[in-house]
């Protein structure tokens, strides 16, 4: 029997260094996937970019609505981009080593974003590698539930 895939979660308020504590240990835990990055203009925080770990290539995931509109969907003060979640989707679904996702939250309990992506990467799940998620606090456990995730490690920032 295979031993099923590790899920470590990464969890924090908005600015509690989950992504910067996860680009911290990306290295030493053999990490790829895809890490959320905050874009500034000007000194002002503009949206957030993807960083694919594993082809060290960036692209635009999100801007704030009244800066650039984005084909894609709305939340908040954000709209996405659909094309970014397709690449990104395509790209890891079925990926059989170490990986992280930044972040999952409301679009994904919305079934948008990388909730394709999760369920996909969940459902092959016959690999002895780890699953990192990063996961704001207040939809920890509405992420939990909803797609039945038994962590083997909740590390709180």
């Amino acid at each position: 029997m295979s031993a099923k895939r590790m899920i470590k979660i990464i969890t924090g308020n908005i600015d509690s260094g989950k992504t910067t504590f996860v680009k911290e240990v990306a290295k030493g835990w053999g990490l790829a996937g895809i890490l959320s990055l905050k874009v500034f203009s000007n000194g002002m925080h503009i949206g957030y970019n993807a960083f694919d770990l594993l082809t060290n290539r960036t692209y635009i995931l999100a801007r704030k609505k009244d800066i650039e509109l984005l084909e894609g969907p709305c939340i908040g003060d954000y709209n996405f981009s659909q094309h970014t979640f397709d690449i990104l989707t395509e790209q890891y679904s079925g990926f059989t080593k170490n990986m992280v996702i930044d972040e999952i939250g409301p679009l994904e309990l919305q079934d948008k974003g990388f909730s394709k992506l999760l369920e996909n990467l969940l459902a092959n799940r016959s690999v002895d590698t780890d699953l990192v998620l990063v996961i704001r606090n207040r939809c920890l456990y509405a992420c939990i539930d909803k797609w039945n995730l038994e962590p083997s490690e909740i590390i709180k920032r």
